[in-house]
This record gives C-alpha cells, sequence and structure tokens, in this order.
C-alpha cells in the first residue's frame, strides 16, 4: 500500500477472550507508540520509503499475538532502494 502522507495513522481492532494488556506499535523493528487502553490508534511520523509496521498485542494472561504490514510513504512499498556508485 502506498500512503502520500508521513503521518500514518495505524488503528488496531482486537479480538480475545482474554483482556488486552499492551500494544505495540513499531516501524522498522522500532517500538514508536506503546498503549495499555483503548483506542488502539496512532498517528506516527514515517519518513519517505518503504516500511514494515508490526503491532504487537499482549493479553493479561501472558499470550502475545502480531501482525504487520508492509506499506510504502510517498514511494510504493516495494521500492528498491538506488545503488550509489
Amino acid at each position: 500500500s502506498t500512503v502520500n502522507s508521513n503521518d500514518v495513522k495505524v488503528r488496531l481492532d482486537t479480538s480475545s477472550p482474554n483482556p488486552i494488556k499492551q500494544v505495540r506499535f513499531k516501524v522498522d523493528g522500532v517500538t514508536k507508540e506503546t498503549l495499555s487502553a483503548t483506542p488502539w490508534e496512532v498517528t506516527i511520523h514515517i519518513s519517505n520509503g518503504p516500511h514494515r509496521i508490526d503491532v504487537e498485542v499482549d493479553d493479561d494472561h501472558g499470550n502475545t499475538g502480531s501482525r504487520f504490514v508492509l506499506i510504502g510513504v510517498n514511494t510504493p512499498w516495494d521500492a528498491s532502494p538506488t545503488p550509489t556508485p
């Protein structure tokens, strides 16, 4: 998916038999936001280029789940960097 803004809104809808304890939003492996209460929604400023956004969820029974999406900010998500000579 291509995003045409550097401010990217990420929203998570959860379904769990146990209460959610914490949600972490990561960009390229770096935690950008950690939430412990709903709404599970953040706006993250991301530089131009292709990125991976991960969301990790912990419930109050110690279970963890995660999902990710690949995006391109002002560029296609599958863009390759231009090699430098």
